[in-house]
């Protein structure tokens, strides 16, 4: 049988916690960051037919920001069109590798010169320091309506 101060010892040094949701949402702003995740769905069909890969990198407001200190913010999400009739959509994503300096390689097809776009992998993206615009973004969907702060890549920051 236990002693009750044995009881009481073990429940006042147990390491069961909760954690409340912090409804704390980060600021329309620029941020400086770090990308620390890449989540992404392959071979998505969207409603006009078009098949894509959908990435979504998730930042890290760097530790030294006075008001959302090590806050994560995901990614407005970047669509990498894999189809004919989209492949003009690729721009947003050509933009994204290029602000990440990821080296693009060319070749000519058909007479024109075409991007060759690599699909986006963690050891592309992870550690990189950049520069982060956060913004609302608002939708409905079968869940009900949702607000989130979400982010967009503003460029790499100059690590010397």
């Amino acid at each position: 049988m236990a002693l009750v101060g044995d009881v009481l010892d073990r429940l006042e040094n147990d390491n069961a916690y909760f954690d409340e949701h912090d409804e704390r949402h980060v600021e329309t702003g620029t941020y400086n960051a770090v990308i620390v995740a890449l989540r992404y769905r392959t071979d998505v069909t969207t409603k006009n037919g078009a098949i894509c890969d959908i990435y979504w990198p998730r930042y890290c407001i760097a530790h030294d920001d006075p008001k959302f200190p090590l806050s994560l913010v995901r990614d407005s999400g970047l669509f990498r069109y894999r189809s004919p009739i989209s492949r003009k959509q690729n721009i947003h994503y050509k933009k994204f590798l290029d602000r990440l300096e990821i080296p693009l390689n060319k070749k000519e097809i058909d007479g024109k010169i075409r991007y060759l776009l690599p699909p986006l992998t963690s050891d592309l993206v992870l550690k990189k320091e950049v520069v982060i615009n956060v913004f609302t973004d608002e939708w409905s969907d079968g869940k009900g309506y949702h607000k989130i702060p979400v982010a967009r890549l503003s460029k790499l920051q100059n690590v010397t």
